[in-house]
């Protein structure tokens, strides 16, 4: 394994490598061979968090809600931490959940799939649910289960999206297993959102993001230049729900969606596409069983 200079000072420091008794003008600090063979043998059994969420290209909120419920673990040995990074984790749970979704079938985009980060586009005013939905689908109560779609760059979890519509997407007061409270992230709920994870929360533009946070409805943190109050995208989640939201639970165009909101005059809108949540819940309620209302 590869060790830069500074890394090896901090690993001597704090006692983890044993410098070696012998010295001399040309090798003035020598480390001894024994123990970075066992420092070695260590830091072997790590696994690489930023390998995992590439791999399947999981947002940051997923890997913290697998935290959260210990299907995944920080490496807790400090030394591989000064060697291997802050994103180093205990080798045994990661292997374990990556061969578990490596292991998934791999399906072609036309083979009624779609994957999460899609599917999590009918989902607002809560959490996008990562955990739970991984753990029905591993479990094989998922109905469709899950899939992987094979991208140039990384897989994607994938979903049946006749069984995402009906059991996934949906508001905060939706009935489905499929639900992750932000108090279930204990240790790990920060009280800060990046502008992306904001977008996938809200299900809209950055764009749109600068327009709430211009109106008031999100408020951004002046001390971290991209840091941004999550209490207020939940509170904004739970008020107003996106165009692009309700054509996904629909499984309509966002022409679609205004042609529908024309018709409803009754519900309420702030402007660049949020309407008041509540009010077009009940629009949604009524038009889901319409199959074929656009056309």
């Amino acid at each position: 394994m590869s060790v830069s200079t500074s890394c090896i000072g901090e690993l001597v420091a704090n006692g983890h490598l044993k410098r070696a008794e012998f010295r001399s003008d040309t090798f003035p600090s020598l480390i001894l061979r024994s123990s970075a063979v066992e420092l070695r043998d260590r830091a072997q059994k790590w696994f690489d968090g930023s390998l995992f969420k590439r791999v399947f290209d999981l947002p940051r909120v997923a890997m913290e809600q697998l935290f959260a419920a210990g299907w995944l673990a920080e490496e807790p040995d400090p030394t591989i931490r000064i060697l291997r990074g802050d994103q180093s984790l205990a080798g045994t749970s990661a292997n374990h959940l990556f061969e578990l979704l490596k292991a998934l079938n791999e399906v072609q985009p036309n083979a009624g799939y779609i994957s999460l980060d899609v599917a999590f586009t009918g989902v607002g005013g809560r959490e996008k649910p990562w955990l739970p939905v991984l753990r029905g689908g591993l479990n094989g109560k998922l109905p469709g289960g899950l899939a992987l779609l094979k991208g140039p760059k990384s897989y994607k979890i994938a979903v049946h999206e006749a069984g995402a519509r009906a059991l996934i997407m949906g508001g905060p007061d939706t009935s489905t297993p499929y639900i992750f409270d932000h108090q279930y992230y204990g240790i790990y709920d920060r009280s800060w959102l990046s502008l992306c994870e904001i977008e996938r929360y809200l299900n809209c533009t950055a764009q749109d993001v600068s327009w709430l946070r211009r109106r008031g409805h999100i408020t951004k943190f002046t001390e971290e230049k991209s840091r941004y109050c999550r209490a207020s995208v939940r509170e904004t989640g739970l008020k107003f729900m996106s165009t692009r939201e309700a054509a996904a639970r629909l499984a309509v165009s966002p022409k679609d969606i205004w042609m529908l909101l024309d018709a409803h005059p009754e519900v309420p809108s702030i402007g660049q596409g949020f309407h008041d949540r509540e009010a077009l819940e009940i629009v949604l309620k009524a038009e889901a069983p319409k199959s074929s209302w656009w056309s």
